[in-house]
């Protein structure tokens, strides 16, 4: 007669969401690292893989063979996960206290993941806490003593289950890596930019942030930027009035920099001779500036139609 306990509804309902967590987790690394193209960053990415791994196991073996000892891994990893969660909720907090309503622009999506991520890893942990005392409660009821088998035994449902984790995690961090690459990209010609470009635009540089933020630079001429500003923008409502203007006073607009902290480069550029084309709407607003001196031209906006017109 089988004495061992069975996992409730909610410790299985607990322990997939984290399994399934763990390989997000993992693939999300691993593409964040492997999409800047270089060996060093995809080992930092490997390296940062070992925890939501780890995790997945212990939870598997944990519910699935009823380990008290793996249960307690978990429960360890997902409390300390919890914990620093917690931290960062709180630090984000005094933000909002000393910054005033300005630090609550942006970040009401990140305080809402860390109270989801500090939420439910505690919970997650309290509950594989509680599993680990009912298999230690069953095995001294039952007389035995709990013991890791001297040898490893997997049946054939765990070797699909490891072989189809594989694939999805493979085919995830691909998808991510792809997906990164579709937001940022550097020096690149201008098929790749994430909106329409004069025709003899080269070396283009693009990141494209939350709400449709995009920034995007290229070399063009003057006479090309001016061309595609009048067929490309301006066509909302909001820019009406918006014309290419000379620079009288020195312009600073924002650099794709802007939008990937993790890069190593300047946030604007200040152009003092060239022409500017701008306009804005409350949250909403386009900026293009030709900078004479190098041919540059820079393209920040600042809302959703604007990202996405003239790219049909």
């Amino acid at each position: 007669m089988d004495r061992q306990p069975k996992p409730g509804a909610a410790m299985v309902a607990a322990a997939a969401v984290v399994v399934a967590a763990c390989m997000v987790a993992t693939a999300a690394v691993l593409a964040l690292f492997a999409a800047r193209g270089d060996l060093c960053a995809l080992s930092m990415g490997i390296l940062l893989t070992p925890f939501p791994i780890g995790l997945g196991i212990a939870q598997y073996v944990a519910t699935s063979r009823r380990n008290a000892r793996a249960a307690r891994t978990a429960a360890a990893m997902l409390l300390c996960l919890g914990g620093m969660a917690s931290v960062a909720l709180v630090a984000l907090a005094a933000a909002w206290i000393e910054g005033g309503a300005a630090a609550w622009r942006g970040t009401g999506m990140d305080a809402l993941g860390m109270v989801l991520v500090a939420g439910f890893s505690l919970w997650a942990g309290v509950m594989n806490l509680q599993w680990s005392h009912r298999i230690r409660s069953a095995a001294r009821t039952a007389a035995t003593e709990e013991r890791l088998p001297e040898r490893l035994q997997f049946s054939l449902a765990d070797l699909l289950l490891v072989l189809t984790s594989v694939a999805v995690i493979t085919g995830m961090t691909f998808y991510c890596v792809e997906n990164t690459r579709r937001r940022f990209a550097e020096h690149v010609d201008r098929a790749r930019a994430p909106r329409e470009l004069p025709a003899e635009a080269t070396d283009v540089s693009f990141c494209k942030g939350r709400a449709g933020t995009v920034a995007c630079e290229f070399t063009t001429s003057e006479a090309g930027f001016v061309a595609w500003v009048e067929s490309s923008l301006g066509r909302s409502q909001p820019a009406a009035g918006a014309v290419v203007q000379p620079i009288a006073v020195p312009v600073v607009v924002n650099r794709y920099f802007f939008l990937r902290p993790n890069l190593n480069g300047p946030a604007t550029a200040t152009v003092s001779s060239g022409l500017c084309y701008q306009w804005t709407d409350g949250s909403r607003g386009e900026q293009a500036v030709f900078d004479r001196t190098t041919n540059r031209a820079y393209y920040f906006a600042d809302s959703l139609e604007a990202e996405v017109k003239g790219k049909r």
